[in-house]
């Protein structure tokens, strides 16, 4: 998201106006402030470039008539009040991706440390936002696709936290072989191949399809962390995960024969069962 928003509401206030230049986005939204956004963001690219702010302006235009998001054409987004850089090549910041966040730090105490993992870290906005409220805690995000690893390191680098964050590519496990952690977390792709074509144009055709489609039957991310949480999962952590509709009974029991126990299910926002979250037994004792 840009600075302005993040810097309070009169910090736009001294910026260019211009009707005539804002004049569509103003109407295309229905509200005035995506517009200041993209002239502050206009404004910041010109100084950048050389290029006008009304050429930018016609280029946004042009991408957002095409049907790109908001989020892509401002290249920015904020994530729990911390600005993330995005591009297409990965997801669009959600709230409730920080409410997974929320759930992670409620069982995280501010005067202890951890090791934390992070995977299908994308731009590293979950990573991101646990180190930062989490200041003991050093975190380990896992990328696969280069492009997103590259705008995660990014993210981490603008938001000063490379001494708490460790971003390495790979898929899944295989960059921390042999290593444990105090909690695993992942918002991982989770739609079936027959949802996937159901998705709004807007996600469909811009978002990165590896990073949400799971496979035929959705759960094919979850099967391959939950057979390998035990690897990895020090004795009294925990695991907490973003699921799609219909999934946290199946997430749930992937989890049980895993191992793990003390299993619940948590909403969102809009009262839908949004995050699993369950435990791994202490050493030496059995789980329930």
């Amino acid at each position: 998201m840009p600075s302005c928003l993040m810097s309070g509401p009169g910090c736009c206030s001294a910026m260019p106006r211009s009707d005539a230049g804002t004049g569509w986005f103003d109407r295309f939204f229905g509200s005035r402030q995506p517009a200041r956004w993209l002239l502050e963001r206009a404004t910041q690219r010109s100084a950048e470039t050389g290029s006008s702010p009304g050429e930018l302006l016609a280029d946004f235009r042009s991408r957002l008539e095409a049907g790109e998001p908001l989020q892509y054409v401002l290249g920015s987004w904020s994530f729990r009040g911390r600005e993330i850089v995005v591009d297409r090549s990965v997801l669009i910041p959600r709230p409730e991706t920080e409410m997974l966040v929320e759930v992670v730090l409620e069982r995280l105490d501010r005067k202890k440390e951890y090791r934390i993992l992070d995977l299908g870290t994308g731009s590293g906005a979950i990573a991101i936002a646990l180190a930062a409220e989490r200041c003991k805690a050093t975190v380990v995000a896992i990328e696969a696709s280069e492009p997103a690893f590259r705008i995660a390191l990014q993210n981490v680098g603008a938001n000063r936290l490379s001494r708490q964050i460790e971003v390495r590519l790979g898929s899944w496990f295989t960059p921390v072989a042999g290593e444990r952690f105090d909690c695993i977390c992942s918002n991982p792709p989770y739609i079936s191949t027959a949802d996937y074509w159901r998705l709004d144009s807007i996600v469909r055709d811009f978002e990165p399809q590896e990073a949400l489609l799971a496979g035929s039957t959705g759960l094919e991310a979850y099967e391959t962390i939950a057979s390998n949480l035990g690897d990895h999962l020090n004795p009294g952590g925990f695991a907490a995960f973003e699921v799609g509709d219909g999934q946290p009974d199946a997430v749930a029991e992937l989890l049980r024969k895993a191992g793990l126990s003390e299993i619940e299910v948590r909403l969102d926002l809009a009262g839908r069962e949004r995050f699993v979250i369950a435990s791994a037994p202490f050493a030496g004792v059995p789980a329930s």
